[in-house]
């Protein structure tokens, strides 16, 4: 075990260093604060005497008439009550978390076709602990990514005037466990598969089936789309990230401290089945595409 826990350190620094090196990231970060900034923004034009009014702004009467027009007016009002941060970080942070998921399942499956993989399992290490030091650089660089976010909104709500509330920081710690499952799935697809066109192909019609369940669970429809949604969303939902995220952020703007855990709690747990998995794939199947 501890030859398999210095490999994965080793893999994972080698993996950071080389994602400093590389804009790709710094690309992704600078599109996340953009988008950011414009949320933070277009709420402040947004208030006028009566407060905010969401048709105020093209940006946010785009994403507030999507939002009221999937779900109703109640979520809009929740969602932002407090201010625009708890919408803007996760919307924000998809970019780097495309990006730190899809480069990551990619270049499992070139390295696995190239036989770099199999080359690194004939030294102190195997197929898990390569895997667990790609997780570890996407984990830092989601960390690092989640304290910058903190900074700027901080910054940026000193500036307009606004209130920062615990929702800013419930909403990060949250983002960072759907991160792990996330990247957990990119794991157990880039196992399964031989190629990375495959695995990558396979890894994003995944995540936007999962998305698209947790869409169609809350979904204003009626008749026999709404049973058929709400069927399939119910048998999917227990394997989505996305949704124990949306328990979780109910949860943060609730203010229910027990819906929190168990929205955190199941999506460390999925994380773990899909780790512990990918590792016994990885066994069975070897590293040889």
């Amino acid at each position: 075990m501890n030859y398999r826990i210095n490999a994965a350190l080793a893999i994972g620094r080698r993996r950071l260093l080389e994602a400093f090196i590389h804009p790709g990231y710094y690309v992704a970060l600078a599109v996340s604060l953009a988008i950011g900034f414009a949320f933070v923004t277009g709420f402040v034009r947004s208030i006028d005497s009566s407060g905010f009014d969401y048709r105020l702004t093209s940006l946010y009467a785009f994403a507030g008439g999507i939002l009221s027009g999937a779900f109703g007016d109640g979520v809009v009002a929740n969602t932002f009550a407090d201010g625009p941060y708890l919408f803007a970080t996760n919307i924000a942070f998809l970019p780097v978390l495309l990006y730190l998921s899809m480069t990551s399942v990619y270049r499992f499956g070139t390295e696995k076709a190239s036989g770099t993989i199999e080359l690194l399992t004939y030294g102190p290490s195997d197929g898990t602990s390569y895997f667990l030091g790609s997780i570890l650089k996407d984990m830092v660089l989601t960390v690092g990514t989640l304290l910058i976010f903190i900074l700027f909104f901080a910054l940026s709500a000193a500036v307009d005037n606004l209130a920062l509330t615990q929702k800013l920081v419930s909403s990060t710690v949250l983002l960072l466990f759907v991160s792990l499952a996330v990247y957990s799935y990119g794991v157990l697809v880039s196992v399964l598969t031989d190629s990375a066109s495959a695995g990558l192909a396979l890894f994003m019609s995944g995540q936007v089936v999962l998305a698209l369940s947790l869409i169609g669970s809350y979904a204003i429809v009626t008749g026999y789309v709404q049973s058929l949604s709400t069927v399939a969303a119910w048998v999917i939902q227990w394997f989505s990230p996305f949704y124990y995220w949306s328990l979780g952020t109910r949860a943060s703007i609730g203010h229910d401290a027990v819906e929190y855990t168990i929205g955190v709690a199941g999506l460390a747990t999925l994380s773990t089945v899909l780790l512990v998995a990918s590792h016994y794939i990885i066994r069975f199947r070897g590293v040889r595409p």
